[in-house]
């Protein structure tokens, strides 16, 4: 949804009396361009004759986003450790140069690719661990070669998710292995 269409749906929202505190809305701003300042303040002031009735319907409103990582220690050694395996990438290698900025700063849309394949990694750690002896821990233990894959690289997530999977090619990411 667009910022624009977020707001309406919040008037209607408000329309309904629906914003008093019996109900909670959430959005998604994923890459951080989704929703242009939807998570500012102001972002639901367009000028109009809606303005005030908008206010008081985005204070039900929960933005869901990525956050920012680059001052957190474990992030900076990840990058940091990045940064010195990236200069050792083969010239013919530009897919791999793509995950980063200048400098080899990891960009932003590789963290969130790290984060989303971590959580569901994670996630399927702690369903398993959850759900011994039933129908989800029967299928997960079941023996097609990418449940297996996954299985077998589960004690160490940063091996399954840097080390020698997917990323079209870019294998050599698995010099985030060490950092984890």
């Amino acid at each position: 949804m667009s910022g624009a269409e977020v707001r309406k749906m919040m008037l209607i929202a408000a329309d309904l009396k629906m914003v008093s505190g019996d109900y909670a809305f959430f959005t998604l701003d994923v890459l951080k361009t989704d929703l242009p300042g939807i998570g500012l303040a102001g972002s639901w002031k367009q000028g109009d004759a809606d303005d005030a009735k908008a206010k008081d319907a985005y204070r039900s409103l929960f933005v869901i986003t990525l956050e920012e990582k680059s001052t957190y220690p474990d992030y900076i050694k990840l990058e940091a450790n990045a940064q010195r395996l990236a200069t050792t990438f083969p010239q013919a290698d530009q897919n791999a140069k793509a995950f980063f900025t200048g400098n080899y700063k990891l960009t932003y849309f590789a963290a969130a690719y790290y984060d989303c394949v971590m959580y569901a990694a994670l996630a399927y750690r702690f369903a398993k661990a959850a759900s011994k002896n039933t129908v989800l821990a029967q299928a997960m233990d079941s023996p097609p070669q990418y449940t297996s894959y996954v299985k077998d690289r589960l004690d160490n997530p940063a091996t399954f998710l840097w080390g020698d999977t997917i990323l079209n090619g870019i294998v050599r990411l698995s010099m985030f292995l060490s950092i984890i």
